[in-house]
């Protein structure tokens, strides 16, 4: 935005010599350091919550398989008694 003021504001030989100023290198140097600084912290903060989502999942993934290995222990044991409980007679 500054620089389309400037282009308004001041002749080309002006805006020549402010984009060759030590000033503007200045400015420049700073905003780009902005730049790639806000780059590099997002990056980490994404890595930092794709991680968070991977060990989400593993640990669903995990309590799903753990829930599933006593669901078949229960349907085993369910099936180990059957022929104890088809055996036994009914008192009335």
């Amino acid at each position: 935005m500054r620089s389309f003021l400037v282009r308004l504001v001041l002749p080309q030989s002006a805006e020549d010599a402010y984009a060759n100023s030590e000033y503007f290198h200045e400015l420049w140097k700073t905003r780009v350091r902005e730049v790639l600084g806000n780059r590099e912290w997002r990056k980490r903060k994404l890595s930092i919550r794709m991680g968070e989502e991977e060990r989400r999942v593993e640990k669903e993934e995990k309590e799903a398989r753990e829930n599933a290995k006593v669901e078949r222990e229960i349907s085993k044991q369910w099936e180990e008694k059957r022929e104890e409980r088809v055996r036994t007679p009914h008192v009335t």
